[in-house]
């Protein structure tokens, strides 16, 4: 079994809390991180459930677990969407708390969501964004000028 250091979280106390990895338990904080709770919120205010340090344990010891993790903290942007809307129409909150606001929350979505909320970086050896080709008509130029050219060195 993989050990986790000390630094990870909290145990929230002895006893109380569940530690043992069930299903339901795992459907819970997969749908709660889903729908935009914060996982270390959850596991402080839920008495319910185990503790954040237990939650990494289990993520640890359950591929099923990991990879439904993994789902819901990508669903985890589309709260923050519907925040900067909210936020964006409110008319009594300053302008700017409401960037900070919406910079944090658009922020936070990039990272939890980077295919779809990242910036996108375009690769010459990406299909599916190609760099586009150049054709340049060098037909006009004389015979002096295109030997010009193959002289050059690429490397200068």
């Amino acid at each position: 079994m993989v050990r986790l250091s000390g630094d990870i979280g909290s145990d929230n106390g002895a006893g109380g809390r569940p530690s043992d990895y069930s299903t339901e338990m795992a459907d819970e904080i997969c749908t709660r991180l889903a729908t935009g709770e914060s996982l270390r919120k959850m596991c402080r205010d839920d008495e319910r459930l185990p503790s954040e340090r237990t939650v990494y344990r289990w993520l640890l010891a359950h591929e099923d677990f990991c990879q439904r993790y993994a789902r819901a903290r990508e669903l985890q942007a589309e709260p923050h969407l519907e925040d900067i809307l909210e936020i964006a129409d409110d008319k009594e909150t300053p302008s700017d708390q409401k960037r900070v606001m919406i910079d944090a929350r658009k922020w936070s979505m990039s990272k939890l969501a980077a295919k779809k909320y990242g910036e996108r970086k375009l690769l010459g050896s990406d299909p599916e964004n190609p760099l586009p080709s150049a054709n340049i008509d060098l037909s006009g130029l004389s015979a002096a000028a295109l030997a010009e050219i193959a002289s050059l060195d690429p490397d200068a």
